[in-house]
């Protein structure tokens, strides 16, 4: 009796210890769907081309739309960079910019280069092959575009 009184105190602690250890240990975040994925891929390029359209026209730019638009370039680009889980790249040196005001369409127009670049990597047209030097590159263009269009939006709201 006692040796089975002890084996299910044994048990209970064993039970106890592994939800310990579940709750102690983060859920692992969804995987986001292929949907999902190419939502973000779809819009990152539609809200690009409608700032490219705005800027193209040379006339004063709406700074409400451009504070909108690069908001959200930069959702889309971070959701893509933590979806994708792309690899470092080796030897890459941290992206820094600052935007001034009265260069804010030389920053829209380096903002359109990088998101096209982003978008005709490679690693989009032959998913199945991994090419670590153009997914490092995609990676490093997805840290510009975030760090850029947060600088602009801030230069917009500053």
């Amino acid at each position: 009796m006692r040796e089975q009184q002890q084996m299910e105190e044994e048990a209970q602690f064993r039970l106890r210890m592994v939800d310990e250890l579940r709750l102690a240990t983060p859920r692992r975040q969804r995987r986001p769907t292929f949907a999902s994925l190419r939502e973000d891929y779809v819009r990152l390029q539609i809200t690009n081309n409608e700032l490219a359209e705005a800027i193209s026209t040379g006339t004063r730019l709406d700074l409400k739309f451009v504070s909108n638009a690069t908001n959200e370039i930069r959702k889309r680009a971070s959701r893509l960079k933590t979806s994708l889980a792309l690899p470092e790249p080796e030897n890459a040196e941290p992206f820094k910019v600052t935007v001034e005001a009265n260069h804010l369409r030389l920053a829209l127009e380096r903002l359109d280069r990088l998101v096209l670049s982003f978008v005709r990597n490679p690693i989009f047209r032959t998913p199945r092959l991994i090419d670590i030097k153009e997914s490092g590159t995609a990676q490093l263009e997805l840290e510009e575009i975030i760090e850029l269009s947060d600088q602009i939006k801030k230069t917009q709201t500053g």
